[in-house]
């Protein structure tokens, strides 16, 4: 890798992005580093039209995908899945944005319930 490219990797995994959230009685903080192109194409690979219309399944892969305990391990397998997908919207939408910082993306209660009838 040529020197820029370090320093680049380097700034991307200072930049990461926290969320606390309540389990039971006890916080547990989640990190994420930002998303990057790679991540996207593979967001639009498995979920065809998240980027117009956002969906909880599509945004739990996201989580699933980032999500890091603070020393870098993952914080969720794919065995999680089934359990997150029940969490409430909110909920989601809550861990997505502080982890992602995305003020594009609808992932209001209205839009995620208004895909999934779809």
């Amino acid at each position: 890798m040529s020197a820029l490219g370090e320093k680049i990797q380097s700034t991307v995994v200072r930049n990461r992005r926290s969320v606390t959230i309540d389990i039971g009685d006890e916080d547990v903080t989640l990190w994420a580093t930002p998303l990057t192109g790679q991540d996207m194409d593979w967001l639009s690979r498995k979920h065809k039209n998240f980027f117009a219309n956002p969906t909880a399944a599509g945004t739990v892969d996201l989580i699933i995908r980032k999500a890091e305990t603070e020393d870098g391990e993952k914080a969720f397998d794919l065995t999680d899945k089934a359990i997150l997908v029940r969490m409430p919207l909110e909920w989601i939408g809550h861990v997505r944005a502080a982890l992602f910082d995305d003020d594009d993306a609808d992932m209001s209660d209205d839009a995620v319930e208004a895909e999934e009838k779809n």
